[in-house]
């Protein structure tokens, strides 16, 4: 079968199934291998292969693939529901049966004919087969697999593998993914293989649905009825919420400071001013304020605000700003972190925008110090941390640290000559000072004598100088004499100057050594009176005998030498000694050799002690020259016999010694030195030159190659980025903006891929040139697109003009940015967004400004919303009303550039106009409405009309006053009074009547007063009514009566007054209304008396030691022990005081305590309860004594207790002792006492300790 079949339809669809389509459908797959797929299933599994062979019949020789089907298909059709036929029918119906199910044969004969010489593959056989892209065996064209055999778009199919790809199903594809689907009549048996997939050894994927890009997903959260399963192309894959891109991707992150909330197609929005968000937002809820500031309002325009002074916060976020800590301070807004107190400052509290300073001006603190007790006295000063004063240290005294320590005594050896002194200097050399406290030191007392060192304590330290000798702190130190020294301080002994040596003055500290040609043989001597014996011998300083004599210079020893006798006639060996030729020299004094001239020197007299140097630039050939005519020009130097010789200049050279010009160096080539080149070898290649090692010759460099320097090097190929097109060139050109070059050694640069590409630097604002790669060649501004040669995700491959609302203001290969919140770009190719006019408002794709509607408003540029006209204002949008602002983008057309073009616009209200008196609008109008009747207005650009108060009407709408009800005269006093209306709001006259107090007649023309006794409580015309019993009102006019006070009664109604009750009575309560309400008073008690066989009340004050506290006919009452009533009417009865008691009732006064007693309380009931006074403790015998000094009780009939540690009491009869320690002045020396029971406090060791209140150890001074 050519169509797809349901067996449950039976034959109902066996016409179709002729249909012309499906036949040639048949025809196209007769010709197909029906065993082909089979085949290559199995190979791709790792099975053997069998191929079939079918005989001249169709039928295989090995297994029929077909016997299978074809049995089934004709099981099919024996299967068919058998129709029964009646016993007792006409010939009618059995001819219309007859003829029915000889159709019904007919049919079945046709197709067992098609079944029998068809191929064993059609589609609809629930076999996926060669040419098929899935089988299901049906014809329903919804379920992924169409009646064609193709997968349908948006679908993925699998089916189960046995001998055969036998059906499985289709299934829509989920959610972030798509399918385009399978075309089986585009598929060869490869392309059909290529798009099976084996999930596990029996279920192969016909098709899967691929994936949506990174980031991306099917969900479009911007369209209602968005698709999210079954997607048929990568375009319905949108970027998720946080990401931004064109649909079917790529989706790049929302910057830092963006968000995007939906999935879909739309931009990335910006964060409110002044937050920020990580990238890949997708809540306005992630933008977080930036560091210095708080969420303050997250629904207002700006929500954050700056942490105000002594707060900070140093991160991102919504949280609020935090104190700075202690000893920290932040003076401004928009802190991001505190500051340190600085020094001689202190902060003790969180929070603070300043910093305290110390109380004392001296007084010094470290940076981020917390407390006053950080203020210290500085170095030189004493006094307490935190103190009000600082003192210096006096004269001769030091203190070297800040803080609460005394200033200490110089040491001996030591001084202090100034006030304020943190440390002691050293007594100098030549003093000493043996005592503390010294502001100055003593000078030895004598010049002769000097200390070794500083600092010295004692006299005895004071030693003779060097030349000088004596005992060690004595005024007289000797002087050396002649012939004598001492070279050390101290000493008692002077020492003669050795042989060879003399001192010629008193008080030598050192002896002089003879001078050259003078010796001294013996010790002690003044002078050197030895002298060499002849004019040619000469000795070296501090010789000391005669045979210390030799040569001297110019002269030298000749192997001969001769005696000489002394004056002591002493026979001493001598030399003989010579004068030096010419050419040679000496010059030092021994018995050695003359020396030959060096190179370059000539001598030309004997006895030479040294060589005369030639003129500069010459020199001698050979060595031991006697004369100037020996020299000459030297190598590298030209000149003559009668001139001075000249250093070659650059670019020549000379070889030789001796007069003669200097040579110049071959072409293309210089000296390295500026002068004097002495060599052919010096000459070296100029630079853009190198030497040819097979000519020797200096070449230019290639193109493609430089040389900078001077030298036979080869020459250096051009770097990538750089090019040179001529030779013999020192430097290569970088390649220009716009241009690349990768290679090295390039004699030219590349053009950008693309007319739209530029090289430019990091920022991508300046154009740079030496680009080395293509990658350099980036999208200019206002494009976006893939650099150099590479193709972008979205397959771009040269720069795109961003689009309207789209900008991008520097060169590089991101993409387009959306317009800022609040600006727009109507054009291609941005640069810049600009914000809208006043009058209009961005629309929500940033590409266009829309004018404000009636009822709005945009009175500056930069509005995100047209603001809304408040009530009592309007605004009108006319749609004549254009305006051109101008854009920034790039020009399409070459070169480029960016220009500035008008866009017109309809521009909106851009505020809002007042509406007058009589009038008002709510917010959001177009136009005012007049106020209705009864109601008003008097003011400008009101949002509400005011209803007409009571007492005013008016009937006519529009007004800006009401007017008000008719006034009447009543004839007591004349006076008048004014009608009132029911409520506010009234529109007609009718509303005016009677106010309360009056009654009148209909309409309140005529109101009268209520006389005293009435009143009228309720607006209108009707009477009035009599006061009722317990109230009254004495006046006329009245809206209400008045309660009888406390102590009256109005017995029925109408009264004008209140009558008092009887003395010695009142009432309970205000508006009393019978006589018996009255009742006896506080203090008063009730007795009920006949008078005329009549009872009536009388009331009696109480008396002394009773009282009654309440209104009413009671008897008073007796006050308890403890208490007393001293007067009559008493309303309560008083406690005894403290120190007295009353054990009766009834009583007008208490008791006292025996003496030295007293109570713990008021109130006391009896003797019992009288105790030992505070500083007395009971006998045992009921009398008192007074404590002991040094023991103390605190409270009444306590014993007494002995002081504690640290405390004392100095007297009897303590009720408390006394804390050592000290007073707040800094003269009083501290205390303390270790002991229980004293009736002292122990001083501090030093007059300088100090010890806190209670101290009771001397280790707390």
């Amino acid at each position: 079968m050519v169509k797809k079949q349901d067996t449950a339809s039976g034959m109902s669809n066996s016409k179709s199934a002729l249909e012309p389509a499906s036949i040639e459908r048949y025809e196209r797959l007769e010709h197909w291998n029906p065993v082909s797929l089979s085949d290559k299933l199995a190979h791709l599994k790792g099975e053997p292969v069998e191929r079939q062979t079918l005989d001249i019949t169709g039928v295989p020789s090995t297994v029929d693939p077909l016997a299978s089907k074809q049995s089934s298909m004709i099981g099919k059709f024996s299967s068919l529901p058998r129709i029964p036929i009646k016993t007792s029918v006409s010939f009618r119906t059995l001819s219309r049966t007859f003829w029915a199910l000889l159709f019904i044969v007919v049919v079945c004969l046709i197709l067992s004919v098609i079944f029998a010489f068809s191929p064993s593959s059609w589609c609809g056989n629930g076999i996926v087969e060669a040419g098929e892209a899935c089988d299901d065996a049906n014809l329903d064209d919804s379920d992924g697999c169409t009646r064609a055999c193709d997968i349908s778009p948006g679908y993925e199919c699998k089916a189960h593998v046995q001998r055969e790809i036998r059906w499985q199903s289709c299934s829509m594809c989920p959610i972030d993914s798509f399918s385009s689907g399978l075309r089986s009549s585009f598929l060869s048996d490869q392309e059909a293989n290529a798009n099976f997939t084996f999930i596990n050894d029996s279920v192969v994927a016909l098709l899967s649905c691929s994936a949506c890009p990174p980031n991306s997903t099917t969900v479009n959260t911007e369209i209602a009825a968005s698709s999210r399963t079954g997607l048929t192309s990568i375009e319905g894959c949108v970027c998720r919420g946080g990401y931004s891109g064109p649909p079917g991707g790529p989706c790049t992150p929302c910057r830092a400071g963006e968000y995007k909330m939906s999935s879909g197609t739309s931009r990335c929005l910006s964060c409110p001013i002044n937050m920020t968000s990580r990238p890949g937002s997708v809540s306005r809820d992630e933008c977080v304020c930036l560091q210095g500031m708080f969420l303050a309002d997250r629904d207002a325009p700006a929500p954050c605000s700056l942490c105000p002074p002594g707060k900070f916060k140093s991160s991102l976020g919504n949280d609020d700003c935090a104190d700075c800590p202690l000893g920290h301070f932040s003076p401004e807004q928009g802190a991001t972190s505190c500051y340190l107190c600085p020094l001689n400052t202190f902060m003790p509290s969180a929070g603070a925008s300043v910093c305290v300073d110390c109380p004392f001006r001296g007084q010094v603190s470290d940076s981020g110090s917390t407390s006053l007790t950080s203020c210290k006295c500085p170095s030189g000063s004493q006094g307490l941390d935190g103190g009000c004063t600082c003192s210096s240290c006096p004269i001769g005294m030091f203190k070297s640290l800040a803080g609460p320590f005394a200033c200490l005594p110089c040491p001996p050896g030591e001084f202090s000559n100034t006030s304020t002194s943190s440390q002691c200097f050293k007594c100098p050399q030549g003093t000493y000072q043996p005592l503390r406290s010294s502001s100055s030191c003593l000078a030895c007392p004598s010049p002769g004598l000097r200390t070794r060192a500083s600092g010295s304590m004692r006299l005895e330290q004071c030693e003779c100088v060097e030349g000088y000798v004596g005992p060690a702190g004595e005024a007289n130190c000797a002087a050396c004499p002649r012939g004598t020294y001492k070279n050390e301080l101290g000493g008692s002994t002077c020492l003669a100057c050795s042989a060879g040596s003399f001192s010629e003055t008193d008080a030598s500290s050192f002896c002089k050594l003879c001078p050259a040609g003078l010796y001294s043989s013996s010790e002690g001597q003044t002078s050197c009176s030895g002298q060499c014996p002849f004019a040619f011998l000469s000795s070296l300083p501090g010789a000391a005998s005669v045979s210390d004599c030799s040569c001297k210079q110019g002269y030298e020893a000749s192997s001969l030498a001769f005696h000489f006798q002394t004056s002591a006639n002493l026979d001493v060996l001598l030399p003989n000694c010579s004068t030096c030729p010419p050419g040679l020299y000496k010059n030092t004094t021994g018995n050695i050799r003359c020396t030959p001239c060096e190179s370059g020197a000539y001598s030309t007299t004997p006895g030479s002690s040294f060589c005369t140097a030639c003129p500069q630039g010459s020199t001698t050939l050979l060595p031991q020259s006697t004369t100037s005519a020996d020299c000459s020009c030297k190598r590298g130097f030209q000149g003559s016999s009668s001139s001075a010789c000249q250093a070659c200049a650059r670019g020549y050279y000379k070889e030789e010694v001796g007069f003669g010009s200097c040579m110049a160096c071959p072409a293309n080539s210089d000296t390295l030195a500026l002068l004097g080149s002495t060599s052919l070898n010096d000459c070296v290649c100029d630079p853009g030159f190198t030497r040819n090692p097979a000519t020797k010759q200096c070449e230019g460099c290639k193109a493609g190659s430089y040389k900078s320097f001077l030298g036979d090097d080869v020459c250096t190929l051009c770097e990538p980025g750089k090019y040179n097109q001529l030779t013999g060139k020192t430097f290569c050109v970088s390649c220009e903006p716009g241009k690349y070059q990768s290679d090295m050694g390039a004699s030219q640069c590349y053009e950008c891929p693309s007319r739209y590409h530029v090289t430019r630097d990091p920022s991508g604002k300046n154009d740079v040139s030496g680009s080395t790669t293509a990658d350099a060649c980036t999208c200019r501004e206002g494009f976006y697109g893939p650099s150099g040669h590479h193709i972008s995700p979205s397959g771009l491959t040269d720069c795109v003009p961003c689009p309207a609302g789209g900008y991008k203001d520097s060169a590089g290969p991101g993409p387009c940015s959306s317009c800022p919140t609040g600006s727009v770009m109507p054009l291609t190719a941005g640069t810049i967004c600009s914000s809208c006019p006043a009058g209009t408002h961005p629309e929500a794709a940033s590409s266009t400004c829309i004018a404000c509607s009636s009822g709005t408003y945009a009175q500056t540029t930069s509005q995100l919303v047209c603001a809304v006209c408040e009530g009592g204002k309007f605004s009108q949008h006319l749609a004549t009303s254009l305006a051109s602002f101008p854009f920034q983008h790039v020009s399409l057309v070459y070169p480029f550039q960016v220009t500035t073009d008008l866009v017109p616009f309809q521009v909106g209200p851009q505020s809002c106009t007042s509406c007058s008196p009589g009038q008002f609008s709510l917010a959001h109008s177009s136009a005012c409405s007049s106020c209705s009747e009864g109601s008003y207005n008097s003011q400008i650009g009101s949002s509400f009309c005011s209803l007409c108060p009571r007492g005013q009407y008016q009937m006519i709408p529009g007004q800006t006053s009401c007017l008000a009800c008719p006034v009447t005269t009543f004839s007591i006093s004349m006076a008048t009074v004014q009608s009132l209306t029911v409520g506010n709001g009234s529109s007609s006259s009718s509303d005016c009547l009677c106010p309360p107090g009056f009654s009148g007649l209909a309409s309140g023309l005529l109101c009268a007063p209520c006389a005293a006794g009435k009143f009228k409580q309720e607006l209108g015309n009707n009477a009035c009514s009599d006061c009722p019993a317990g109230k009254f009102s004495n006046t006329s006019a009245m809206s209400s009566c008045v309660s009888c006070p406390q102590g009256k009664v109005s017995v029925g109604i109408g009264k004008t007054a209140c009558l008092s009750c009887p003395a010695n009575t009142t009432t309970l309560y205000s508006g009393s209304l019978l006589s018996s309400d009255c009742l006896c008073g506080v203090g008063y008690e009730g007795l009920s008396i006949l008078v005329n066989n009549i009872s009536s009340l009388r009331c009696s004050a109480c008396k002394q030691g009773f009282f009654k506290k309440a209104v009413g006919n009671q008897l008073c009452e007796a006050c308890q022990p403890g208490s007393f009533a001293s007067s009559s009417l008493s309303s309560s009865c008083t406690l005894c005081p403290q120190g007295l008691y009353q054990d009766s009732n009834a009583s007008s006064s208490c008791r006292s305590c025996p003496v030295l007693q007293t109570t713990v309380a008021a109130g006391a009931k009896g003797l019992r309860e009288c105790k030992c006074q505070p500083g007395y403790e009971g006998t045992g015998s009921g009398g008192c004594v007074a404590c002991v000094a040094g023991n103390f009780s605190a409270r009444a009939g306590d014993a007494c207790s002995k002081c504690p540690a640290g405390s004392y009491s100095d007297a009897a009869a303590a009720s408390a002792c006394r804390l050592c320690g000290f007073a707040a002045s800094s003269s009083v020396t501290g205390s303390y006492q270790e002991l229980a029971g004293s009736t002292f406090c122990r001083r501090c060791p030093s007059l300088d300790h100090r010890s806190a209140f209670g101290a009771a150890s001397n280790a707390s001074c």
